[in-house]
């Protein structure tokens, strides 16, 4: 079933997200699993916190960084 690929696909996206924070030392990391949920927007949710403008920058770089490299993707904004 399609479903299951594009599910598979967006939990391996999800966490190369939470790989490339934790690189950078993001707090309080969240994946939200939102599969279940009726006409979500996302099939996951990745929330975050840092300390300062400077490592908010610098976490947004490394998501970036890690799923191009990982997945040859980029993260929809």
């Amino acid at each position: 079933m399609v479903k299951d690929k594009t599910t598979k696909d967006s939990l391996e996206l999800a966490q190369t997200i939470v790989r490339g924070l934790q690189e950078k030392k993001g707090e309080d990391i969240v994946m939200i699993d939102l599969t279940k949920e009726k006409n979500a927007i996302a099939d996951y949710f990745v929330v975050c916190s840092g300390n300062s403008d400077t490592q908010v920058d610098s976490l947004e770089n490394s998501v970036d960084a890690f799923t191009r490299k990982e997945l040859n993707d980029r993260p929809w904004r």
